[in-house]
C-alpha cells in the first residue's frame, strides 16, 4: 500500500502523522509525508519519505501566525484565519499533491483539508482524513461543540435538535471555508466544500483513545476511533543526566505551552515567576513563546525541545496549553494536568481533562496571577493522580497506529466503509 499523507500546522499536527508513517513502513508499506519544510529535519530523522509543501516559513513566521490566531477569540474567526493563511499557497499545494497522488493507493489528509477529497477522486483512490480531536464526530446524542445540549427536553426532541445542529454546522463551516478560499478552489477546479462535518471522507481516523474518549452512541461508521498516534524525539542521554541532577529523585511541576504564543505571553509568564516561591523547583520548556528562566534562580530550569515521554517522567504536574498532543503525552505519563487553553480545540481538551478527573483548568486571560495558587491547591488533591494513573493503564493497552493502518488497509482493499463501532466505554465525552 502506497500512502500519501498531507498536513499543515504545528508540531502537534505533524508528529502524529510521523507516527502513522513509521508504522506503515514497519509493516511493509510506503509512506510519504507532505508538509512544510520547517519540519523536514524531524521527518528525515524518523526515516519517513518527505514532500515539501509551501509555505517555507521560518520559526518567526510561524510564531507570528500563532499570535494572529490568538488575537481572534471566536472559533469561526480562527477557522477563517487558518484558511486566509493558506490562501497564497493553496493552488500550488493542490497541484503538488495532485501530482504525487498519481502514485498513491490512498490519500490521507488533515481534517482541515477537505477539498483534497476531489483530488483523491480524480486520482481514482480513496480519501481518508485524520482528526486529533473528537469534538468533530457527529452523533444524534450530542450537538456540535459549544452548542446547547437541551438536556431538559425529552430524548427524541434532543436527538432531533442534535441532528439538525450537525447539518447546520455543515452549512456554516462549509460557507466559512468556501467564502475564504473560493477563488483558489476555482483555479484548482476543485468543488466547494460540502458536508464538512457529516461526510468529510471515505474514512475519518479519530486519533484519540477509544477507551477514554469514544462516546457510547452509535456513530457514522466512517468515523473510526483508532487510538493515539504518538511520535516523540529520541531520548537524550545528556538531558536524562540533567533531569536527574536537577530533580534529585523528586518530581517537579513542568510548564510547557508548545506552539502557543499570545501578545501577553511574556507578561503573564513574568507575573507567574514573580509569585513562584524561592527555592521551589520548576521546569519550563521555552516553546514557541521562547520563555526564559530568570537569572539567579537556580530552582527554575529552562528546557528546549525534548521528548515529552522522557521529560514527563520527572513531572509532578504538567501545566500546558491544551494541545491535543501535549494532553495525550500527559495522559500517557499518568501525570495530573493543569490546562490554560488559548485557541481552537484547546478549551475542549481542558474540559476533557476535567471530565476524566485528571486535572484542572485556568482561563488564559490572567493565568500568570493564578497559576502558583492553583498548583498549590492541586498538590493537596490526590484524586487527580489516581485518575491519571488509571487513564495511563487504559492507554497502555491500546495501539493507535496499528488500528489506523488496519483501517486504511480495509479501505484500500474493499473500498467499503469500516464496520460501525458500538462498544460501550468507561467514560463518555
Amino acid at each position: 500500500m502506497r500512502v500519501l499523507i498531507v498536513t499543515q500546522g504545528s508540531t502537534g499536527d505533524i508528529y502524529p502523522l510521523i507516527a502513522l508513517s513509521r508504522r506503515l513502513m514497519a509493516e511493509g508499506h510506503t509512506a510519504t509525508l507532505a508538509t512544510s519544510p520547517h519540519f523536514h529535519a524531524d521527518i528525515e530523522a524518523a526515516g519517513v519519505g518527505f514532500l515539501p509543501l509551501p509555505p517555507d516559513w521560518s520559526q518567526a513566521e510561524f510564531t507570528e501566525a500563532m499570535k494572529g490566531l490568538d488575537r481572534i477569540k471566536d472559533a469561526l474567526g480562527q477557522l477563517r484565519q487558518i484558511y486566509r493563511n493558506a490562501k497564497p499557497y493553496l493552488v500550488e499545494n493542490v497541484r503538488l499533491i495532485e501530482t504525487a497522488a498519481r502514485d498513491a493507493d490512498v490519500l490521507v489528509a488533515s481534517y482541515l483539508l477537505p477539498y483534497l477529497q476531489e483530488v483523491a477522486s480524480r486520482a481514482g483512490i480513496p480519501f481518508a482524513v485524520t482528526t486529533f480531536c473528537h469534538n468533530v464526530v457527529p452523533s444524534v446524542d450530542y450537538p456540535p461543540d459549544n452548542l446547547p445540549t437541551l438536556t431538559w427536553l425529552p430524548k427524541p426532541v434532543q436527538r432531533l435538535w442534535n441532528r439538525f445542529s450537525w447539518f447546520a454546522a455543515d452549512r456554516v463551516l462549509g460557507a466559512t471555508i468556501n467564502n475564504t478560499i473560493r477563488e483558489e478552489l476555482a483555479v484548482c477546479q476543485v468543488g466547494e466544500v460540502k458536508r464538512f462535518c457529516t461526510h468529510p471522507a471515505d474514512l475519518a481516523l479519530v486519533t484519540v483513545s477509544p477507551g477514554l474518549m469514544r462516546p457510547d452512541a452509535t456513530i457514522d461508521p466512517r468515523f473510526v476511533f483508532c487510538g493515539y498516534l504518538r511520535h516523540q524525539p529520541e531520548h537524550s542521554p545528556a538531558l536524562e543526566a540533567e533531569l536527574k541532577a536537577f530533580c534529585q529523585g523528586d518530581t517537579v511541576p513542568v510548564l510547557t505551552f508548545g506552539s502557543v504564543v499570545a501578545d501577553d505571553s511574556h507578561e503573564q509568564f513574568e507575573r507567574f515567576l514573580a509569585s513562584w516561591p524561592k527555592g521551589r523547583k520548576l521546569m519550563v520548556q521555552s516553546g514557541w513563546a521562547a520563555f526564559t528562566a530568570p537569572a539567579g534562580r537556580a530552582e527554575i530550569k529552562k528546557l528546549g525541545k525534548a521528548s515529552h515521554d522522557q521529560l514527563f517522567r520527572y513531572a509532578s504536574l504538567v501545566i500546558h496549553h491544551g494541545g491535543a498532543g501535549t494532553t495525550a503525552s500527559a495522559l500517557h505519563a499518568g501525570v495530573p494536568q493543569l490546562v490554560v487553553p488559548h485557541i481552537a480545540d484547546q478549551d475542549f481538551w481542558a474540559r476533557q481533562v476535567l471530565r476524566l478527573g485528571v486535572g484542572c483548568r485556568l482561563p488564559a486571560r490572567d493565568w500568570g496571577r493564578q497559576l502558583t495558587g492553583m498548583i498549590s491547591t492541586m498538590a493537596k488533591n490526590p484524586s487527580h493522580k489516581r485518575e491519571a494513573e488509571a487513564g495511563a493503564r487504559t492507554l497502555a493497552m491500546e495501539d493507535g497506529a496499528g488500528a489506523a493502518v488496519n483501517a486504511l488497509l480495509r479501505l484500500t482493499t474493499s473500498r467499503t466503509l469500516p464496520a460501525a463501532e458500538n462498544t460501550k466505554v468507561r467514560r463518555n465525552p
